[in-house]
């Protein structure tokens, strides 16, 4: 018969794992579905209270397992990544899909790992120690996907005014506060049981604490109601959007009836939008057009939009040759203009490039791994080179800053972007972003609609307009406000016109100028934390001897 010492602590254990899954099944929901945004501000608690008073290993075990329960839910959909991008089935793609997740589960495990140390060791109040650790290590734990917890809240339009002072980092900031203020919450009034306004020492963090809520959602409100105001009596411009719903293949390229290299579908759609009146019209991120590499299909291309007289933004694979060898040495994903008189007018080189997808992180063209490397991978590398600097499209009323896919998910990034091009510059037209991705490769999981609505927070942090247009949709329209204005159907073909509202000011925003202000001070409270534990420790030994 089980003692009762041994039963407490296998009920104790199952607890710990009930709310570990309890965790990790209301944070992945949170990024699946944005309905439920709401869940984001309690998600922790019930990790929080499982790792509670636990020895170290213990913590680094259930942080492991709730983030791997976490990461297999709300990136599910890596097996298919894996499946259509390599082309294995079955257990293989599963495999490595979960090799993925084992790797992403650290992010939590390390978090846990660091808030208990530097908690028990510097003495920091746990209400400023866990946002800063949790901005910490989501922002420089190294991630194919960023996890940004703020992407939950994009229907919560209040709750996004407040990027535009501090960005994404300072979400995540404010939600992980609000973790962390319900976990001791819970924790004093279902453990202690007593009230928190007698102790002058406890209450003061608590009040401090929902003061930064209440002013951060107060500020929301206002800012919100502020731009949607000013935003309904803009000047617009007519944007074509064009969806192909193309699928993308590995090795060789899809083809059409009809159709052809110097006259694609997509030109055809260019053409029936033209004539409704667009103004500007892009394509998406797709499969190469060969514009930049093909003389005749650059003829072509810009005999057609000479007769329509409409500017054209598009994707292309630039290739660069060697002259006596005519060996592919350079590719570079590329978005380019041309304008309404027929005439090439700019050319953007993709600059943040996807490890392991467009580049080998690590490994040298010549390194002995090489070969190795190449072959696990396979056809989906492309061994694309970086571009080295930002450019914007200047067209007939708007500059637009042309963001090739996996690019809209750098804050910072975009921020500088929009910084060094849009104000710097001080170009005399307005700016809009412009977002071109290609997420077929996810098939009809969820990730398409993650990564479209992400960059929901590009266009709010830098209180710009943006439109971004996806192969297989959906595709958006999102006013500086973070209000999504219009949406297209997903994995549906079409083309698609929307008045794109813009601002007459390039005026930015306090985030835009100052990007990297968040990171910062979190650096120095996680150094002053880090300082703090590593001399109380030295103290306490030394008092020991």
């Amino acid at each position: 018969m089980m003692s009762k010492s041994r039963r407490e602590s296998v009920l104790t254990a199952i607890n710990q794992l009930a709310l570990v899954v309890v965790f990790a099944a209301t944070l992945s929901l949170t990024f699946l579905d944005h309905d439920f945004f709401a869940l984001a501000w309690v998600a922790f608690v019930p990790l929080l209270i499982a790792v509670d008073s636990i020895s170290v290993f213990r913590t680094y075990a259930l942080g492991l397992l709730a983030g791997f329960v976490l990461f297999a839910l709300g990136s599910y959909w890596v097996a298919d990544f894996v499946s259509l991008s390599k082309g294995f089935t079955g257990l293989t793609s599963v495999a490595l899909a979960g090799a993925s997740w084992i790797y992403s589960a650290h992010l939590i495990a390390f978090i846990l790992l660091a808030y208990r140390w530097l908690k028990e060791h510097s003495k920091l109040h746990e209400f400023v120690l866990f946002p800063a650790v949790f901005v910490g290590f989501t922002a420089w734990f190294p991630m194919l996907f960023l996890f940004q917890i703020g992407e939950t809240q994009v229907k919560f339009t209040i709750a996004l005014q407040g990027l535009d002072l501090v960005g994404v980092a300072g979400l995540n900031a404010l939600i992980a506060l609000s973790n962390v203020v319900f976990f001791r919450l819970c924790k004093s009034r279902f453990r202690k049981r007593t009230l928190l306004w007698r102790d002058r020492a406890t209450s003061i963090p608590f009040f401090v604490s929902f003061l930064v809520l209440a002013l951060w959602f107060v500020y929301g409100a206002i800012q919100l109601n502020n731009w949607e105001q000013e935003s309904s009596s803009w000047s617009t411009v007519k944007v074509g959007l064009v969806q192909p719903n193309e699928s993308p293949r590995l090795g060789k390229r899809s083809t059409y009836s009809g159709y052809g290299d110097a006259y694609p579908p997509e030109m055809d759609m260019t053409e029936r939008l033209r004539h409704s009146g667009a103004e500007v019209i892009v394509w998406p991120e797709g499969q190469a057009k060969n514009y930049l590499n093909h003389s005749g299909v650059r003829t072509a291309y810009l005999r057609n939009v000479t007769k329509l007289g409409v500017d054209l933004i598009f994707q292309d694979t630039q290739r660069t040759k060697d002259k006596s060898t005519g060996r592919i040495v350079a590719q570079h994903n590329s978005a380019v203009m041309i304008n309404s008189a027929g005439q090439e007018s700019g050319v953007y080189r993709k600059m943040k490039l996807i490890p392991f997808g467009e580049y080998i992180p690590f490994i040298e063209r010549d390194s002995f791994f090489r070969p190795w490397a190449e072959d696990v991978i396979g056809e989906f590398l492309s061994e694309i080179s970086a571009g080295e600097s930002n450019t914007v499209f200047v067209t007939e009323k708007v500059t637009m800053l042309p963001l090739i896919c996996y690019e809209t998910t750098f804050s910072r990034f975009v921020a500088n972007a929009v910084n060094k091009q849009v104000l710097q510059q001080r170009t005399a037209k307005p700016g809009v972003l412009l977002g071109m991705s290609n997420d077929g490769w996810f098939g009809d999981t969820h990730q398409p609609f993650i990564h479209i609505m992400g960059s929901v927070l590009r266009s709010v942090e830098n209180r710009l307009p943006l439109v971004h247009v996806a192969n297989n949709g959906p595709s958006i329209v999102v006013s500086p406000s973070g209000k999504v204005l219009f949406r297209t159907a997903f994995r549906q073909s079409g083309g698609y016109i929307f008045d794109v509202p813009f601002n007459s000011e390039n005026a930015g925003t306090f985030y835009t100028r100052h990007p990297y202000l968040i990171e910062v001070m979190v650096f120095v409270i996680l150094l002053f934390s880090l300082m703090k534990g590593a001399i109380s420790r030295v103290t306490a030994r030394s008092f020991a001897r």
